[in-house]
């Protein structure tokens, strides 16, 4: 008899992402069956057959109470609840793990971030091409043309919606992490990566029509962008889900994704083809440091915070080397 685990994917689309490709991870080291539940809420509004064509065995979330083993593993604020490990579970008994983040198995060492420090991240990116995004999702990133040798993504994230259910603390922290850089530093970005190759064309990627507008009115037809179906920012809408499916799928066929730190979506993205990223490290008190990160051989992360990086991440001569 197999025994299961269970991973009930929760939070917004890209911590979904993140507990599913762990979950599949954690279910192959310990040769364990493999189950989802995965269910609508106000911070994805897709089920998952909306988004993937997957065959997984899907389980609803009030099955719950029919498994005596289980955890709730979750990220906050004040870092993580418990340890982002998973041990082994009892042989013979199945198990139902509930989480938003990345965990790991417990002969692995990591860190207290979404992200280890160790090859765990590979892992998490040949997991993710595991998945099979659904026809509509593909069709509508198929309509968006651009070369992606001589593309670069830039990924703004904007705060939630107030209609989104999280606490005023998170919707504050929302604010902090996500509405302090304007829309005018985002353009500057733009203007220095046009400065070092006039040829370049940037893929926008963002939540938010407000800031899409203001960077699409300042460089025209050097911006591409996915036109949303509905309102990226009201989670709750299913079309936000696969709208953000669709970018996803479009950033990861660039060949550089610009993007803060202090979101996942970004970096998540590039794991699908180890795509290189400029990092944007945003500072409580003056402007915002830049560094350069980049997949290399032997799951080695090169990350250069030095003033070459913005340099480094147009250099096509590296960077372009998959195509």
């Amino acid at each position: 008899m197999v025994n299961y685990l269970v991973v009930e994917c929760i939070g917004g689309l890209t911590n979904r992402l993140m507990a599913l490709t762990s979950g599949m991870r954690l279910a192959s080291y310990y040769n364990l069956g493999f189950k989802v539940c995965w269910e609508a809420a106000t911070e994805c509004g897709a089920e998952f057959s909306e988004l993937f064509d997957n065959d997984f065995e899907l389980v609803a979330a009030s099955e719950r109470e029919n498994y005596a083993n289980g955890a709730s593993i979750g990220f906050g604020s004040a870092g993580w609840n418990k340890d982002p490990v998973l041990p082994k579970p009892t042989e013979g008994e199945n198990f139902w793990l509930t989480t938003h983040g990345i965990i790991t198995h417990s002969n692995e060492a990591r860190n207290r971030s979404f992200f280890p420090d160790s090859g765990v991240i590979f892992d998490v990116g040949r997991y993710m091409r595991i998945l099979r995004p659904s026809t509509l999702v593909l069709e509508s990133a198929n309509r968006v043309k651009f070369t992606p040798q001589n593309t670069a993504t830039l990924h703004i994230r904007r705060p939630y919606s107030r209609a989104v259910k999280i606490s005023d603390g998170a919707h504050a922290n929302e604010q902090r992490l996500y509405g302090s850089i304007t829309d005018d530093y985002f353009c500057g970005i733009i203007e220095k990566m046009l400065a070092a190759d006039e040829e370049l064309n940037v893929l926008l990627c963002t939540n938010s029509g407000d800031t899409q507008d203001c960077i699409k009115s300042r460089f025209a037809d050097k911006v591409i962008a996915y036109g949303k179906s509905s309102d990226a920012l009201d989670t709750s809408q299913s079309s936000s889900a696969r709208d953000a499916l669709v970018d996803l799928i479009l950033m990861s066929r660039t060949f550089g994704i610009v993007r803060q730190v202090d979101t996942h979506f970004g970096l998540y993205a590039s794991l699908t083809n180890l795509t290189p990223n400029l990092v944007i490290i945003r500072q409580e008190e003056g402007e915002a440091e830049l560094g350069f990160l980049r997949y290399g051989e032997n799951q080695a992360v090169e990350f250069d915070r030095s003033p070459k990086s913005l340099e480094r991440f147009c250099d096509k001569e590296t960077n372009l080397l998959r195509y």
